[in-house]
């Protein structure tokens, strides 16, 4: 499925809120994924959570991508 999103506006205040929504996102799906212990990071097992880490990834580096065509394609 296909999501696609026309003529959608959103203000700086609004992007950059859902910027840090989507990197806390991240942080808690990479938390969620690997675990320190005993002074080494730990890959969990958990094939959801690494799916969501890297779909949390994706999304993080598309809305990086969509801020610098917005800032160098005015």
């Amino acid at each position: 499925m296909t999501y696609i999103f026309k003529d959608v506006v959103l203000s700086d205040e609004e992007f950059q809120e859902l910027k840090q929504c989507v990197g806390e996102f991240r942080r808690i799906c990479r938390d969620q994924a690997f675990r320190y212990v005993q002074g080494a990071y730990k890959s969990s097992d958990d094939s959801t959570n690494i799916e969501r880490l890297k779909i949390a990834d994706s999304l993080v580096s598309l809305l990086d991508r969509v801020e610098w065509l917005n800032h160098t394609v005015k």
